[in-house]
């Protein structure tokens, strides 16, 4: 007759955790140690999927178990996945942005040196100054936050009717572009306005709607050229489309993914041309 698990082991408590368990290891030094003739104790490490350790005593009879917790290990990443970051432009600070919220991270020690209350963003950047950043949420609002405070001074909520997947600022700083779910390609600019919550203090800042191009499909990613003469929008059709920046007109391009050596020798072709008109 096969021998079953309850022939072998026999369960006598349970401990529960406030986040799911993703590994356990007992200390080798005391596990099994022995107190008085009926109680063995041992301390038990568990991982735990928000990002956690902790070290908890285990103290169990015949018929029954005790834990007491004793040390709790909190790092202050994210406790769900990343999904965008980006680099200040002088290369000293990070953010990262989750669907818990955005954190600011020091380069040069790695802490996290800020914590942003914001809505479940997937992608970002940072407003050229780096005393501001910008998120673009997945319910398709977008946040700006000033760093010094980790306060969301503007949120504009009708941004895209959908998730917002792709942004970039402008290589002239004065604005940057957004690429949504919507199928839509939006252009913005930055504005320094009147704080009205703030009566006497200085001007804030906030972002202005200018233009929108229509798509035929969900908009993926958004990059400009670094003269700011091209806008390259990659769709979820697998096409990627060109734009004349200053007339949003499209150039007779359209290439698939693993074709992007392609969209680099257009880029140079288009340059090497106008170099010879002017």
């Amino acid at each position: 007759m096969a021998r079953k698990l309850d022939d072998e082991c026999q369960a006598i408590g349970t401990i529960r955790f406030p986040a799911k368990l993703r590994g356990f290891a007992f200390a080798p030094a005391e596990a099994g140690a022995e107190v008085g003739r009926t109680i063995r104790e041992c301390k038990l490490a568990v991982s735990l999927s928000n990002n956690v350790l902790e070290t908890h005593k285990v103290s169990a009879t015949k018929k029954s178990m005790e834990s007491t917790p004793l040390l709790s290990i909190q790092r202050g990443g994210h406790r769900t996945p990343c999904r965008a970051v980006a680099i200040s432009h002088d290369d000293a600070l990070i953010i990262s942005t989750s669907n818990s919220g955005a954190k600011i991270w020091d380069r040069a020690t790695q802490k996290c040196v800020r914590t942003l209350k914001a809505g479940y963003g997937l992608c970002t950047a940072f407003v050229p100054g780096n005393r501001h950043a910008i998120v673009g949420t997945r319910s398709g609002e977008i946040q700006l936050f000033d760093l010094g405070s980790g306060d969301m001074i503007e949120e504009i909520e009708d941004a895209h009717e959908s998730a917002i997947w792709s942004l970039d600022i402008q290589p002239d700083n004065h604005g940057f572009v957004t690429g949504g779910a919507d199928k839509t390609v939006k252009f913005w600019e930055f504005e320094l306005i009147a704080d009205s919550a703030n009566v006497g203090a200085s001007k804030r800042l906030t972002a202005v709607h200018v233009k929108t191009l229509k798509m035929a499909d969900d908009v993926m990613c958004v990059k400009f050229s670094p003269d700011q003469k091209y806008l390259a929008v990659a769709l979820l059709d697998t096409t990627v489309k060109v734009f004349f920046r200053g007339h949003v007109k499209v150039l007779p391009l359209a290439v698939r993914p693993q074709a992007t050596s392609a969209l680099d020798r257009h880029f140079q072709r288009q340059h090497a041309a106008a170099d010879r008109l002017g």
